[in-house]
């Protein structure tokens, strides 16, 4: 017969350190505002965590992995600031995102004229983050494809890019290809900021 064994471990979350810890990284990019990111309901620890976390610093924008966790910051712990969503969401997403006033990151143009779509219905200015496809090969904007893909966007008046991103995955085991990712990067911040 098996029985469960229950671990005598326990997850605490110190609230200070966080704070601490995030004051240091502000430290080295003064005057630039962070983004913390805050999927996964903080990596386990709940969502009303995530709010007390939020709530002590005082955050003005936070980002999460799914529109989900947005929606229960914004709704359902009365999260009033400004929400990124960082992977691409699902169509099934967009009533969410506009009635939330949920940011939102893309790599679609399907996706961003129904949002476009969407959004005018309700008489609302939908933001983005524009996704960068720099290496990792899942999602993001080729570099190749970004000139058609800005000039498309600039046709959709209820959509406002207000900034990009992209994911860095090697960053801290192979300097090399992030450097090379870095340079993707700057060059996709050129085009954007060229044709924008």
């Amino acid at each position: 017969m098996l029985f469960e064994k229950n671990r005598q471990t326990e997850l605490i979350i110190d609230l200070d350190a966080m704070k601490h810890n995030y004051c240091e990284i502000q430290k080295k990019v003064p005057n630039k505002k962070i983004l913390p990111v805050l999927k996964a309901s903080g990596y386990g620890i709940g969502a009303k965590f995530v709010k007390q976390f939020i709530d002590k610093m005082d955050l003005d924008i936070i980002a999460t992995a799914l529109v989900d966790e947005a929606v229960v910051l914004k709704a359902g712990l009365e999260y009033t600031n400004d929400v990124v969503v960082l992977n691409q969401p699902a169509i099934e997403d967009i009533p969410n995102i506009v009635q939330y006033n949920i940011t939102t990151g893309l790599c679609y143009i399907e996706f961003a004229e129904e949002l476009n779509k969407q959004a005018k219905q309700q008489n609302k200015i939908a933001k983005i983050h524009i996704e960068i496809e720099t290496g990792m090969g899942r999602t993001g904007v080729q570099l190749g494809k970004l000139p058609e893909f800005i000039s498309e966007l600039k046709l959709l008046d209820n959509i406002q890019v207000e900034g990009i991103y992209s994911h860095f995955a090697t960053s801290d085991t192979d300097v090399g290809f992030a450097k090379q990712q870095i340079q993707v990067f700057n060059e996709a911040v050129k085009q954007i900021t060229r044709r924008i």
